[in-house]
């Protein structure tokens, strides 16, 4: 079976953010499976979701990502962790001002949705609605957007627009109420870093197209944007990239990460799914074995390595 390896090695340092840490932002110990989908995005020139405005646009990339990532299968080996270090970094987070307008308009909707819509409506409308350029649409605008979702306001309560209205009007000045919503609070919080950790990867893909491991390997030879791993300054080299063939064998010593819980093992939770691919959990538990496990797994193998996909 062919397989194409390469190894990662982090010059300076790196941070893989753990985002459901609060006060201190952890990182994990690897790269996720989402970050080296990442880092290939990166060198193919795939754009970022996010640098997207057109909404249906979007959706449509969000299929072609997942169809993508799914077709694709990662083994990471951790082969020098690097220091563990910690440092400061300042943050934004969004105004509680903000989160005080949202919570009250919420309230004053809550009681006159008489048709409750889905989980996902709710979410298409508040997105809207909240907006004070919405509010200026519903005074005199003409945008064709807008008038999508005010058909789908109306649809389960007219008098919601009466609420809208009412809303901003109800602050002697909505320009200065729509500065407010806007501002972003800095904070200091303390942030795990690895110092030049090594890892080596092996990627194995059902797609004979973009993301084929010919296309992955010319990619990353010669990037059509600069790679990065982890947050957008920490720069990585890619060394040893070449397809290799690979071998099915059984062993009790794993060089890479495991999916699910074994002995004599570090354990992580690991994202291994794109976060708005709800049909799979995100985030899977992992085993780091420390030395032999005590049980004879399926794995495969080249070079002396032994390991599995995640």
């Amino acid at each position: 079976m062919e397989a194409l390896r390469f190894d990662l090695e982090i010059p300076f340092w790196c941070s893989f953010g753990d985002y459901s840490s609060l006060n201190i932002k952890l990182s994990y110990p690897c790269p996720s499976l989402t970050t080296l989908f990442g880092l290939i995005q990166n060198a193919l020139g795939f754009e970022a979701l996010h640098n997207i405005p057109n909404k249906s646009l979007q959706n449509k990339l969000k299929k072609q990502y997942t169809e993508y990532f799914n077709n694709l299968k990662f083994s990471i080996i951790i082969c020098n962790s690097g220091e563990l270090i910690e440092d400061y970094v300042n943050i934004h987070k969004g105004s509680r001002e903000k989160d005080k307008l949202e919570d009250a308009l919420k309230k004053k909707l809550d009681g006159l949705i008489t048709n409750h819509p889905n989980e996902e409506d709710i979410k298409e409308i508040m997105k809207y609605i909240k907006k004070y350029s919405f509010y200026n649409f519903l005074l005199d605008d003409d945008n064709q957007e807008y008038n999508e979702i005010y058909y789908k306001v109306v649809n389960y309560e007219e008098s919601l627009i009466n609420v809208i209205i009412g809303y901003w009007e109800g602050f002697s000045n909505p320009n200065n109420l729509y500065d407010i919503n806007k501002i972003w609070l800095s904070t200091q919080i303390n942030r795990q870093r690895l110092i030049e950790p090594k890892y080596s990867i092996y990627i194995l893909s059902d797609d004979e197209g973009e993301f084929s491991l010919n296309n992955i390997k010319n990619a990353l030879e010669n990037p059509k944007r600069p790679l990065y791993l982890g947050e957008s300054d920490d720069v990585v080299n890619i060394l040893n990239i070449s397809l290799v063939n690979i071998e099915k064998t059984n062993s009790a010593r794993i060089s890479s990460i495991i999916p699910g819980l074994y002995s004599n093992s570090d354990l992580i939770k690991l994202p291994t799914n794109l976060k708005f691919n709800t049909q799979k959990e995100i985030y899977t538990l992992c085993s780091v074995p420390k030395g032999e496990l005590d049980t004879i797994i399926e794995c495969y193998e080249y070079d002396g390595e032994r390991f599995v996909f995640l």
